[in-house]
C-alpha cells in the first residue's frame, strides 16, 4: 500500500509526529515529516492528510523517492473561498507530486511543477528535462530519471 495510516498496538491511536515508519522492509515518510523538512522554496505546499504515510518508491545512495498528493495552499484557499463550486476546485488542485529526500541536504525536494523539477534534474542528467506541456511533469519520465540518478 503506498498511502496509508499507522497505529500503536498499545494504544490503537494514529501514530503521529514521526519522521519515518519501516513496515513490512518498506519505508514510510509521514506527510507531516515531508512538509516539516522541506526544502525552503516548498513551503507552500499543504496537505490536509499530515499524519499520514507515503512509501519510499525507490531509493539509493543519493536520494530516496516517494510520491503524495499535496496542494498550493495559497491556490486552496482561493477556491475553497468559492463554496461547493470552489471545493471541487481544490480537489482538481490535489496532485501527487514527486519528492525526493536529499540525503546530502538533510531535506525532501518537492516537484511542485514542471519547472521546479526541471531546475531540480537539469544539472543532474540534463537530457531527463521535460517540454513542460502541463503545468505538473510526466510522472513516469520523472520516475526513470530519479531511478538513474538515485
Amino acid at each position: 500500500m503506498h498511502n496509508c495510516y499507522f497505529f500503536s498496538e498499545k494504544t490503537s491511536q494514529k501514530i503521529k509526529n514521526v519522521f519515518a515508519i519501516s513496515y513490512n522492509g518498506n519505508l514510510y515518510f509521514q506527510i507531516k515529516a515531508i512538509l516539516k523538512n522541506r526544502n525552503k522554496d516548498d513551503r507552500a505546499q499543504s496537505s490536509s492528510l499530515q499524519n499520514s504515510f507515503v512509501r519510499a518508491i525507490m531509493g539509493g545512495e543519493n536520494y530516496l523517492y516517494t510520491e503524495a498528493e499535496l496542494v498550493n495552499k495559497w491556490a486552496a484557499g482561493t477556491a475553497v473561498n468559492f463554496g461547493v463550486a470552489g471545493g471541487a476546485v481544490y480537489q482538481g488542485l490535489i496532485k501527487g507530486k514527486g519528492i525526493v529526500w536529499d540525503f546530502k541536504n538533510k531535506e525532501f525536494n518537492i516537484f511542485k511543477s514542471c519547472k521546479d523539477y526541471n531546475e531540480f534534474i537539469e544539472p543532474k542528467l540534463e537530457n531527463a528535462v521535460q517540454q513542460c506541456e502541463k503545468h505538473q511533469p510526466d510522472m513516469l519520465q520523472v520516475r526513470e530519471a530519479i531511478s538513474i540518478i538515485k
